[in-house]
């Protein structure tokens, strides 16, 4: 005999009279009549192990902080490699340049990916500076990124 499935509810299925997951006033399922919504995730935080601290909105952090943290990273390295550029296709059909580079400081080394035109803007031993930066996961690998948002300035090497 074949295992029963579990409630509809369960697998996000609308039920009769309902949408899947949330109810007629909108709220995500299981919070009808609550007070409050559920607290959203928290992203600007460094985590360590038995505590979870906020960070300020200057606060620059290390290459080992940064992967630990989601958004509004502040970050200074030096940019140690830089691979090839590489042009690939965006989930809205366009095609775009992205490049590999990898930033340094004493704590340790973390990925950055550069976008389009700032790809241009730094070579190997230039110092950067991320504010606002974001950090990504991608096959594995851990990655900073400027974004849309963030600032990225260079002080060009020796």
């Amino acid at each position: 005999m074949a295992p029963s499935a579990p409630p509809r509810a369960h697998l996000g299925v609308a039920g009769p009279g309902g949408s899947a997951g949330r109810g007629r006033c909108g709220a995500p399922a299981g919070m009808h009549g609550r007070a409050a919504w559920p607290d959203p995730p928290l992203t600007n935080f460094i985590i360590t192990p038995g505590r979870r601290r906020a960070m300020s909105s200057n606060e620059t952090v290390t290459t080992e902080q940064a992967k630990n943290m989601r958004s509004g990273v502040n970050i200074e390295a030096d940019l140690t490699r830089k691979g090839e550029p590489r042009t690939v296709n965006t989930k809205a059909g366009n095609q775009i340049n992205v490049c590999d580079a990898y930033l340094k400081d004493s704590a340790g080394e973390i990925k950055l990916t550069l976008w389009g035109d700032d790809i241009e803007k730094v070579k190997e031993g230039d110092h950067v500076k991320i504010t606002n930066g974001y950090i990504s996961e991608f096959r594995g690998e851990v990655s900073l990124t400027k974004g849309k948002f963030g600032k990225m300035d260079v002080t060009p090497g020796a």
